[in-house]
C-alpha cells in the first residue's frame, strides 16, 4: 500500500510540471504542445515521454520505475506517438482512470491546455519487453 500511495502522489506532481512548462523533451521545438487529448472526449491523454525522463532526473527518481508502476496500476496504457512538425513524438498514453485521479483543477487545466488530436493521428507503439 505504501508504494501505491508514493506512486499516486508523483502523477499529480508530474502533470503539474508538464502544465507549468518546466519540463523538456529534446525532440520538441519551443512552442510545441505540452500534451494532447483525444478530440472524441474519451478521457485519455498523451504526454511526451521525454518529459517523464526530465522530471525523473529533476526529482531523482527512476523513470522506468514510475512508468512501470503507472502501467501496472492502469494509469498508463502504454506508449503512442503523434507527429509534430514532421517529427514523431513518443508519448505516454494515460488512461481515463489516470485523468480521473488528478485533482479537479489539474483535470480542467489538462482539458484547456492540451491540444485536441483525432484518434487516427495517434499511433500505438509496439509492446516492449521487460517493463
Amino acid at each position: 500500500m505504501e508504494q501505491r500511495e508514493a506512486i499516486g502522489v508523483p502523477l499529480a506532481g508530474f502533470i503539474g510540471e508538464v502544465l507549468h512548462g518546466s519540463l523538456r523533451d529534446e525532440r520538441l521545438a519551443p512552442g510545441s504542445p505540452r500534451g494532447w487529448i483525444f478530440e472524441d472526449k474519451r478521457g485519455e491523454f498523451l504526454v511526451p515521454w521525454g518529459f517523464l525522463r526530465d522530471w525523473a532526473f529533476k526529482t531523482r527518481r527512476r523513470f522506468t520505475d514510475m512508468e512501470a508502476a503507472w502501467t501496472r496500476d492502469g494509469m498508463v496504457r502504454g506508449r503512442a506517438s503523434v507527429t509534430v512538425n514532421g517529427r514523431s513524438i513518443t508519448c505516454l498514453l494515460f488512461s481515463k482512470s489516470a485523468a480521473l485521479r488528478l485533482p479537479g483543477q489539474l483535470q480542467r487545466l489538462v482539458a484547456q491546455s492540451f491540444v485536441k488530436v483525432p484518434p487516427t493521428e495517434v499511433h500505438p507503439s509496439p509492446a516492449r519487453g521487460g517493463t
